[in-house]
């Protein structure tokens, strides 16, 4: 029998008498934030040359991608110390109504290419916004920009924008958001929530999970979507060509004219849809709003993203990973559902309940398909469930 998502919905449904996302917007109040976030970060100086047109960016992709790509050996690379303050551009929601998981936070972090407006899409939100979806159960929420990112700082492209900046940034924002005070004292909703959930997409769930392996404590839940942690350096390679990077100020001139080197982007809405979405199982105007808002990455993320440790035997909250069946950046295009499940309980074996789902007719941006309500049902029963 095909699977499909519907079947799977059936059989949740059947077990909670939970039926899909409501159509009307839920009741909310929101604030929109500036926040400092001052971190101490070691960062690694990679050989390689500065990114300063598409030539060079053709040739980084190009070296990147050979089958002899990780063969440095990292921990002789230099290290470069980060001590700075950055800025992040960030959205605190809390439901109007008070209920059992206003206290509860979702701390919501993004993957590449995408800001914050990811989970809480602005055309069509009743189809779209996870964050609706999430207020609507009564949870509160925190979603943000990541450096490089919508109105986030926009630092050195080499030794600043790396995993461990990005990670620290993250432990920061929970840090400071778990005891109920934001740095430069900008919110006015803000309190300190019971619990914590952490969600993330793509780059967004590998700093989730990064977060958790080192400082198990901070969460009491984390959600990993559009990843999977069966993905192996060909499905990487396989996704970085089909976004045929550029220099990031030359691929978008209107949108990336202030970005320095090492800052890139895909062209067109051409590779967004190719790395990103399973036709045509997708509205063509929202690939063409999520093109017009689209966000650069830059060279030192990259590089970085191959010195991650997910093993988390000491986290023992819920865990649900949910990646589409057609998703090029961790799949190659082609989900194993028994693949994903098991690697994903071999890197959390201690999790306090644990559900991995592959979503047939879905890409890698699980948020901007069709049947995204339905994949934020199964998220939501899924923290019920896991006492969250």
């Amino acid at each position: 029998m095909k699977l499909t998502l519907a079947a799977i919905l059936t059989a949740l449904t059947a077990a909670t008498g939970v039926v899909g996302a409501p159509s009307t917007p839920p009741a909310k109040t929101c604030e929109d934030l500036q926040i400092p976030i001052k971190i101490s970060a070691m960062t690694k100086i990679f050989p390689v040359a500065p990114v300063t047109d598409n030539l060079l960016a053709a040739a980084l992709v190009l070296n990147f991608t050979r089958s002899d790509a990780f063969a440095w050996n990292y921990t002789a690379l230099p290290d470069h110390r980060v001590d700075k303050t950055f800025y992040i551009s960030a959205r605190y929601c809390i439901p109007t109504a008070v209920g059992e998981r206003k206290d509860i936070l979702q701390i919501m972090t993004h993957g590449i290419g995408c800001e914050k407006s990811y989970w809480d899409w602005p055309e069509e939100p009743s189809k779209y916004s996870y964050v609706d979806a999430a207020i609507q159960r009564g949870y509160s929420t925190f979603i943000y920009d990541r450096i490089t990112t919508g109105g986030s700082s926009k630092p050195d492209a080499y030794l600043e924008v790396q995993v461990s900046v990005e990670l620290a940034i993250l432990k920061s924002l929970t840090e400071h958001l778990r005891a109920g005070v934001l740095p430069g004292g900008g919110s006015k909703l803000l309190t300190a929530p019971g619990r914590v959930v952490h969600v993330g997409h793509s780059l967004g769930s590998i700093l989730t999970n990064v977060l958790v392996a080192t400082w198990p404590a901070l969460s009491d839940g984390v959600i990993l979507t559009g990843f999977a942690h069966s993905f192996t350096l060909s499905e990487f390679v396989a996704a970085q060509l089909a976004f045929s990077s550029q220099l990031a100020r030359l691929a978008s001139p209107r949108r990336f004219a202030a970005l320095g080197d090492g800052y890139l982007a895909w062209p067109s809405a051409t590779q967004f849809q190719l790395v990103f979405f399973d036709y045509p199982n997708f509205d063509p105007k929202v690939l063409l709003d999520g093109e017009a808002r689209k966000s650069a990455f830059t060279v030192g993320e990259l590089l970085s993203l191959t010195t991650v440790a997910l093993s988390a035997p000491k986290f023992t909250g819920y865990v649900q990973v949910l990646t589409g069946n057609r998703d090029l950046v961790f799949c190659g295009g082609h989900c194993n559902a028994t693949a994903v499940e098991a690697a994903g309980r071999l890197a959390f074996p201690n999790a306090g309940g644990y559900d991995a789902y592959v979503i047939p007719e879905m890409g890698h941006a699980l948020n901007l398909h069709l049947n995204a309500v339905d994949v934020y049902d199964l998220i939501l029963e899924g923290l019920e469930k896991g006492g969250l």
